[in-house]
């Protein structure tokens, strides 16, 4: 049997090397003397929304970060930096974590209905949600081929309740709520 230990011994020492190479949080002050404060985050789907936001930044420069695109400036002498997620669920969630990781910022606010046809809402209407929830996993009932679906009878499903199968565990038969910060709802508020 052959010995494998040298091999993963060289494996955590590569691992180890690469952990020290990572970058420490980028110094915004530097760049454009916000005095090292964590910037806001404005995310927007689409390119209407996000060239409007950009354009009242001051100073700004456009980076490409893995593929997405960010506008990162200041508004009133704060660092922001705008992202485009481009649309859809997946879409967003790969544009949030690539600007947490790179910019760490202080906040971020996403803009924008989702896809949202509430009749009274009209543009440049203001919306606070105090909570976002994961429309991801939902369990249907069975049906014969051809019989289609009733959205009333889905049942949503948390699936960071349960370790098992979601679809049987009564645990999971609900909806995730992620809750806003109430700081950031009383600033938006004042």
């Amino acid at each position: 049997m052959r010995d494998f230990r040298p091999v993963i011994a060289t494996l955590l020492i590569v691992a180890w090397l690469a952990g020290c190479n990572v970058q420490p949080p980028r110094a915004l002050a530097e760049d454009n003397g916000t005095q090292g404060l964590r910037p806001v985050i404005v995310q927007g789907a689409m390119d209407l929304e996000v060239r409007k936001l950009a354009a009242a930044l001051d100073n700004v420069s456009v980076e490409n970060v893995q593929g997405w695109t960010f506008w990162r400036g200041t508004l009133d002498g704060y660092p922001v930096v705008v992202s485009k997620t481009m649309k859809g669920v997946s879409s967003a969630a790969a544009a949030t974590t690539i600007a947490a990781d790179h910019y760490h910022p202080a906040a971020i606010v996403n803009q924008g209905t989702a896809g949202g046809h509430e009749p009274q809402l009209r543009v440049y209407d203001i919306v606070l949600g105090k909570f976002a929830v994961n429309l991801g996993s939902f369990k249907t009932a069975y049906r014969k081929a051809g019989e289609g679906s009733d959205f009333r009878e889905w049942k949503p499903l948390d699936l960071m309740k349960t370790e098992g199968s979601a679809g049987e565990d009564p645990n999971a038969h609900s909806m995730r709520r992620f809750q806003a910060s109430g700081q950031l709802l009383d600033a938006a508020v004042s």
